[in-house]
């Protein structure tokens, strides 16, 4: 089956490729105009029709009016002519229509060259005016080029300065992060070990944190201070490096998660010990 649709597609494009022949193209269109009877007959009559016109059959239609000449030598002529004679009587037809119009400007400017204007100067200003159509047409063409150029700039522009505007929340962000103030405040705080159940906050337990210390109250009572030495923050984590006397070379580090935008937080010191922190006021200093 796939062979016999092949088959038929070759075969129509082999007849498309004919058709699309103007001498082939052109003899079948002289041939069904010179055979119109045989044409009508055969398309529009039906065979009572036929005998009431005197012929017994379609066969008999086609006897009686084929002929050499209407069937092979006038279609032949019509599509010899067409294609071979008819494209030099054409341009022959175009070439007349050209030098008659030129044949007429040359004409009127003969008439008119005892006028206001005289022909000589009729054509130094209708040489200067095609000069400036083509001055302009350069000048647009350069104008587009220049618009097309500061879009593109102009979208290149858009694109950094949204890069820059990026850059500089993301640099905000980070700078804002890594300032001690984030952290300010108090702190409800409890420390365990891991593997022990971790209790609830004690009421008067708390961490407060005020710009370059940390101090640790129990019972409403400082019972220790730390001075924080370094402080390092992303948008996750964070580290705390203190010491507990000023100038010891002995440092604490505290390493925490970051949860609900720095409000409360989860870590370990360097004793393996878990530090649980939320924060309920921050100080005004900050």
């Amino acid at each position: 089956m796939p062979y016999q649709l092949e088959k038929i597609s070759d075969f129509f494009k082999d007849l498309k490729e004919r058709l699309s022949n103007p001498l082939i193209l052109s003899f079948l269109i002289a041939w069904l105009v010179a055979n119109w009877r045989i044409v009508v007959g055969l398309v529009f009559y039906k065979i009572q029709d036929l005998r009431l016109d005197g012929y017994k059959s379609y066969f008999d239609l086609i006897d009686k009016n084929i002929s050499l000449y209407n069937n092979l030598l006038l279609p032949l002529s019509i599509a010899f002519f067409y294609t071979f004679i008819f494209p030099f009587i054409r341009n022959i037809i175009q070439a007349f229509s050209a030098w008659i119009r030129r044949w007429g400007v040359d004409w009127t400017l003969k008439i008119s060259k005892n006028g206001n204007i005289s022909v000589a100067k009729y054509i130094e200003l209708r040489t200067r005016y095609h000069e400036l159509t083509k001055t302009l047409t350069e000048v647009i063409s350069i104008d587009s080029a220049t618009k097309q150029e500061n879009s593109a700039l102009n979208h290149q522009l858009m694109m950094i300065t949204n890069e820059k505007k990026e850059a500089e929340e993301k640099l905000n962000k980070y700078t804002k992060h890594n300032s001690l103030g984030t952290i300010g405040g108090q702190w409800r705080y409890k420390v365990f070990d891991e593997g022990d159940v971790a209790q609830d906050f004690i009421i008067g337990d708390k961490i407060e944190i005020n710009n370059q210390s940390l101090d640790i109250w129990e019972n409403n009572k400082v019972i220790e201070t730390y001075a924080i030495i370094h402080y390092l923050s992303n948008l996750n984590t964070l580290v705390l490096i203190m010491a507990s006397k000023p100038g010891s070379i002995e440092w604490d580090t505290w390493r925490f998660f970051i949860e609900e935008n720095f409000n409360s937080l989860k870590g370990r010191d360097n004793k393996g010990r878990i530090i649980r922190m939320e924060r309920f006021a921050i100080n005004s200093s900050f």
